[in-house]
């Protein structure tokens, strides 16, 4: 399985992709907050328009019970990040829907 580093590796090297243009968030880096700012601030002003976005997330995500779910399965969706605490996912996690 190719780690986030490998994927960056391939991403500047052999895929010609300019590293300013790559967000890698490890471990203690990936928090919530870092999570929502490259998706946010960082990725609105890097990527323009018909350019093609790579998004790879390795982690964990957890589920809690929500019957008013966007997607009707009675389920929200989290990216669970380094600082997210799984026992209360609604207040430390990173929401799919965002």
């Amino acid at each position: 399985m190719p780690t986030p580093r490998n994927i960056y590796k391939f991403l500047t090297t052999k895929a010609g992709f300019a590293s300013d243009h790559i967000k890698l968030l490890l471990n203690n880096d990936a928090t919530t907050k870092n999570v929502k700012s490259a998706l946010g601030t960082f990725l609105t002003r890097k990527a323009m328009k018909n350019d093609t976005v790579f998004i790879y997330y390795s982690g964990h995500g957890a589920p809690e019970i929500d019957a008013s779910s966007l997607d009707g399965d009675g389920m929200s969706k989290y990216i669970v990040t380094y600082d997210s605490d799984p026992e209360i996912s609604t207040q430390t996690a990173f929401p799919m829907e965002e």
